[in-house]
């Protein structure tokens, strides 16, 4: 019954596909070290849904700028390995977002992780 649930929601539900990407040290020719974000390899394409956004009523406010911060869930299947502070590109469509991953709970059926993108006014 569980695998039925599960097909079902990748059909139903999950519009939207994502890559999560986390940084990673590499040693240049010259002996310093860079710090790159790159796509984690089992962890691209997954299935999964950004629920409607909310705003922060602009209380991140600049002088000269006036961000907004989006706050959404993600849902996606439990069985993923997304942590807190991966950044997760989510693509449906032709339109592509960032976000960076909240603290993810885990549910029988579902992953739920609230995520956050800045944006402006």
């Amino acid at each position: 019954m569980g695998s039925t649930l599960d097909e079902l929601n990748l059909r139903m539900f999950y519009r939207e596909n994502a890559t999560v990407y986390r940084p990673v040290s590499t040693v240049q020719k010259d002996g310093a070290t860079r710090q790159e974000m790159l796509p984690v390899e089992e962890l691209t394409n997954i299935p999964c849904r950004v629920s409607a956004n909310t705003k922060d009523d602009n209380l991140d406010r600049e002088d000269d700028q006036n961000p907004v911060l989006e706050v959404c869930t993600l849902f996606c299947s439990p069985s993923w390995k997304i942590q807190e502070g991966d950044v997760l590109e989510v693509a449906r469509d032709d339109i592509t977002q960032r976000w960076i991953a909240g603290a993810p709970t885990r549910y029988r059926h579902s992953l739920q992780i609230r995520v956050v993108r800045r944006g402006r006014a």
